[in-house]
């Protein structure tokens, strides 16, 4: 087994590495612009045809019909700009926990306090745990690591807008 530093330095840092490089691609990929705008579009036919229907507009609902047999293309067009960065990221998702687990297989990591886990037993939800193994710590230090990200992102751009 290697030196058990070495061991969580190494699981730590590729999910570091693993959630940098999703942040990056999502961003590069993803077009959220684009999404939120399908989006704001789709909650304005919605709304309009809504508002049609109550104020019984024929006139109206034939307008917002009409707009609303468009919106499975824009549906898709947002589905796809979601999903396409997956498509990079996904392969990752399988072959780093497979690494960890290999390379690291006896490392155990006992946290002073304990964290929820939803995945391992549901009825018993949620689990409280503070002993993970190596792919649970990449897990753990991964959500970690995204979580911090975003908020540094969001921060950033914040920080952009006000100057």
């Amino acid at each position: 087994m290697p030196d058990p530093t070495l061991a969580f330095a190494a699981i730590t840092g590729m999910s570091i590495l693993y959630s940098a490089l999703s942040l990056i691609i999502t961003q590069k990929y993803g077009n959220k612009q684009r999404v939120k705008e399908i989006q704001a579009r789709i909650n304005s036919v919605s709304k309009g045809y809504s508002d049609a229907l109550k104020r019984n507009d024929k006139a109206d609902l034939a307008k917002y019909e009409a707009e609303h047999a468009r919106l499975p293309e824009l549906l898709k067009e947002s589905m796809f700009l979601q999903f396409k960065p997956l498509l990079i990221t996904l392969p990752f998702l399988f072959i780093l926990p497979w690494v960890v687990r290999t390379y690291f297989q006896d490392f155990v990591i006992t946290l002073p306090f304990s964290l929820p886990v939803f995945i391992q037993h549901f009825e018993h939800f949620p689990n409280w745990r503070n002993v993970f193994g190596p792919v649970g710590w990449f897990w753990v230090s991964f959500i970690f690591a995204s979580l911090s990200a975003s908020l540094l992102t969001q921060t950033y751009k914040k920080l952009q807008g006000k100057k």
